[in-house]
């Protein structure tokens, strides 16, 4: 199971956070999250790697840090893209196509 907390992490007790950590054999995370679990789980980085296995902390344009359990950790540069004028619903269907109808499906 992969996991990313992202979305309440702010709001999950210590319990809950601890739980869904040693649930998951991946771990996603931004910058930002990844400082909070040691708060929130009592958990150093090391033992947070031990409960989880693979860790992956995403950086935005500096790229992205990864480390499995065992091994060091490595930083994976961000592919290179044109600049982004307004990033609003990038990735998004619905933000590209006018219309309500659903995505087709082949």
């Amino acid at each position: 199971m992969a996991d990313d907390i992202a979305p309440g992490i702010s709001r999950l007790d210590s319990e809950r956070v601890r739980h869904l950590v040693e649930g998951a054999r991946f771990r996603f995370t931004d910058g930002y999250e990844a400082a909070l679990l040691p708060e929130h789980t009592g958990w150093t980085r090391e033992q947070l790697l031990d409960r989880t296995g693979t860790r992956v902390i995403t950086r935005g344009s500096a790229g992205a840090d990864i480390a499995r359990k065992g091994e060091s950790w490595q930083h994976v540069e961000a592919v290179p893209t044109d600049p982004v004028a307004d990033p609003t619903g990038v990735g998004r269907w619905s933000a590209h196509r006018p219309t309500r109808s659903p995505p087709p499906t082949s």
